[in-house]
């Protein structure tokens, strides 16, 4: 125990030297960029779509029916090839459930990027029903609309702030518009009543119109949304290894700076209290 204690003890202090916590720092750094290079260029063409999916296992794929998808296109059902550890996570949901998935294609091959499994309002008319959504539809991403502009005297412009994601995969699709003859309650959530239901996900006919609303619920795992943590997690230990390089260069500035910065403070405070004093018992002769 006493020579692991030791051997301990020499690690830190070659690992708290100043230039091993700068190597380790830009160590951190070049993997974190080099893993967010890998995921962002493992293909470019980018599928965004919106309905049901299930886990076949006699064949093991992922079969998709579509309702939405951006860009549109024909198939209305998709099998898509995953690891076992993420299809399986769908049998976690009731077979109703709808999935917003962001798909990329490499070659012929098609990686899942992002799945989200939404959430519907119980509004019969925000839902809407499932067989009127189909691909001929658009989508928008995005939260907190504000309204940009009217067109005549029955159309709202609204824009949307998007997430980082869906500015990638989506982009320019952040500006969404409501006619007179849409439902009132589509109008009332546009200008900032989440009463009734807190939608991101909005749903659009060909005219850009707002028919039906979704909100993003739980974030499934998908192996480049993993490499994305880890990428963000090496550039959190860079900033820290940094950090640490810093204090431990000027440890001794920075200990004597403390150290003058908490005796002014005492000092302030004795003199502090040593008036409050004096002015008390000022007060006790005056009476």
């Amino acid at each position: 125990m006493r020579k692991i204690l030791v051997y301990a003890r020499k690690t830190f202090s070659v690992l708290a030297l100043p230039k091993t916590l700068r190597l380790l720092c830009i160590v951190m750094l070049l993997l974190g960029t080099l893993l967010l290079f890998l995921q962002d260029n493992y293909g470019h063409s980018r599928l965004v779509v919106l309905g049901r999916a299930a886990w076949d296992r006699s064949e093991n794929v992922l079969i998709v029916n579509t309702y939405i998808s951006w860009p549109s296109v024909e198939e209305k059902r998709l099998e898509l090839s995953a690891s076992r550890s993420v299809m399986r996570q769908f049998n976690d949901f009731p077979v109703d459930t709808e999935f917003l998935m962001v798909i990329r294609s490499s070659g012929g091959n098609q990686v899942i990027e992002r799945i989200f499994a939404l959430e519907l309002p119980e509004h019969s008319t925000l839902s809407g029903p499932r067989w009127e959504i189909e691909p001929r539809m658009s989508i928008a991403v995005g939260s907190n609309p504000q309204l940009m502009e009217m067109i005549g005297l029955d159309t709202y412009v609204y824009q949307v702030r998007q997430p980082v994601w869906a500015r990638e995969q989506v982009p320019g699709n952040d500006q969404v518009m409501f006619h007179e003859t849409n439902p009132r309650v589509i109008k009332s959530m546009l200008d900032g009543n989440i009463s009734v239901f807190d939608p991101d996900i909005w749903l659009m006919d060909t005219g850009g119109r707002v028919t039906h609303v979704r909100k993003i619920g739980a974030t499934l795992f998908t192996w480049p949304e993993l490499i994305r943590s880890v990428s963000r997690w090496c550039y959190g230990l860079a900033g820290f290894f940094a950090i640490s390089a810093f204090a431990m260069h000027y440890r001794s500035f920075l200990a004597a700076s403390f150290n003058q910065g908490f005796k002014t403070a005492k000092t302030n405070l004795a003199k502090a209290k040593k008036r409050k004093d004096a002015k008390k018992d000022q007060q006790a002769n005056d009476d």
